[in-house]
């Protein structure tokens, strides 16, 4: 049986779920100090992302882009190719 390729090494440190739920509670304290409070969800991760981390967020439609037709079936995904021609 073929065995699959081990992974590139990555300078990614793994995070335990604590750490994680620490780091996006001071990110999220960061944002507020810097820009404006969050009282009540939800958080406005899309203004996190631009504002605070200064990186670019976009939502784009997939199904165009790569041409495939998508329906929710039993809490999944179900992807078809379409024809290019």
């Amino acid at each position: 049986m073929p065995r699959r390729a081990s992974a590139p090494p990555t300078d990614v440190p793994f995070l335990t779920d604590k750490a994680t739920e620490e780091e996006a509670a001071l990110l999220v304290a960061e944002y507020c100090a810097q820009q404006q409070p969050i009282a009540t969800p939800p958080i406005p991760i899309d203004d996190i992302i631009e504002l605070h981390l200064k990186l670019t967020f976009e939502i784009g439609d997939l199904q165009s882009l790569f041409r495939c037709l998508a329906d929710s079936t039993a809490g999944g995904v179900r992807v078809g190719l379409a024809s290019a021609g």
